[in-house]
């Protein structure tokens, strides 16, 4: 299963904050972002390249990826229980060329 990135334009509502803003301002945004519950993009040349988030949203990304995770496990198990090649670690870091 592949991952997406979320898309820019869902992006544009969340609040932003310049690299330089930040500097100055990190206690309080660290505030906002813990206490009010806000997300906050971090933006450097006007692009957005970091979040800052509160430790609810890190937990349930950390959940949400370890349900990925699962789901691309039982779909490689439901493959190989149906005739898929089963490879060993040794034969993936080949193909890998690792």
């Amino acid at each position: 299963m592949d991952r997406d990135p979320v898309p820019d334009e869902r992006l544009d509502d969340l609040p932003s904050v310049s690299l330089t803003e930040l500097r100055e301002s990190l206690p309080d945004t660290i505030g906002r972002v813990a206490h009010g519950k806000e997300r906050l993009l971090i933006k450097r040349h006007n692009r957005p390249v970091a979040a800052v988030v509160s430790m609810d949203d890190v937990r349930l990304l950390e959940m949400l990826d370890d349900m990925l995770d699962l789901e691309a496990a039982s779909e490689a198990l439901e493959e190989i229980a149906n005739g898929g090649e089963l490879k060993s670690a040794a034969e993936f870091r080949k193909e890998l060329g690792l």
